[in-house]
């Protein structure tokens, strides 16, 4: 949904070649990416980044003005699966590392008025009866970025994922369910539709600011 209350169509877009299994449709290059989502009447984009210091600001800005379209979304997910960078990651050094990352989306997010996707960076649980311990690291590494997003006033998207990526959050409910814990966990509100969660019940939980 735009901020003028429509709705908006958005589709995925990309500076790396991910490959055909990918859920990015344009990739290799964000000028590219603008034209093509443009010329097929997207109003959106979601931009697929691995490194989100690399991304000039004022680039993005002269892309939206030239193609009549705003950044609705960040996806972080290149974050796990190119450099791998996870907040239940065993080593504390990775999970810094995705920490001050996430700092970086949240502050270029701020000057996009974009969401910023928690997807495939929550990791994965080495085995099924770990699950609970990893949720419970997540649930504590997620605070801090919360409360930042908070503070820039950014909004950020945690996603219900296919089984066959994680076994952490795969669907709705238990995506709901980690929302509710106590303890600082952020407000839930808007859920919406997307189409990264193929297999899981389709929505987005949304932890806003506002």
């Amino acid at each position: 949904m735009g901020s003028n209350g429509r709705v908006s169509y958005c589709v995925a877009v990309s500076d790396e070649l991910l490959g055909d299994g990918a859920p990015v449709p344009f990739q290799g290059g964000l000028a590219a990416g603008f034209a093509r989502a443009a010329e097929l009447g997207f109003d959106s984009v979601e931009l697929h980044i691995r490194n989100p210091a690399s991304i000039s600001p004022s680039t993005l800005d002269e892309l939206c003005a030239a193609h009549g379209l705003r950044i609705a979304a960040l996806g972080t997910g290149l974050e796990y699966s190119l450099n791998g960078n996870s907040f239940t990651s065993p080593d504390p050094q990775v999970r810094r590392t995705t920490f001050e990352r996430f700092v970086q989306f949240i502050e270029l997010a701020a000057r996009c008025d974009a969401v910023v996707f928690l997807g495939l960076c929550r990791g994965r649980a080495p085995a099924y009866r770990e699950v609970g311990a990893y949720l419970d690291l997540l649930a504590e590494e997620l605070r801090p970025i919360a409360a930042f997003a908070a503070e820039r006033r950014v909004s950020l998207g945690l996603e219900p994922i296919v089984f066959y990526l994680t076994n952490l959050l795969n669907t709705t409910s238990e995506t709901l369910a980690f929302l509710a814990r106590p303890a600082g966990s952020p407000t839930c509100t808007s859920p919406t539709a997307t189409g990264a969660t193929r297999a899981a019940a389709p929505s987005t939980t949304i932890w806003s600011p506002r």
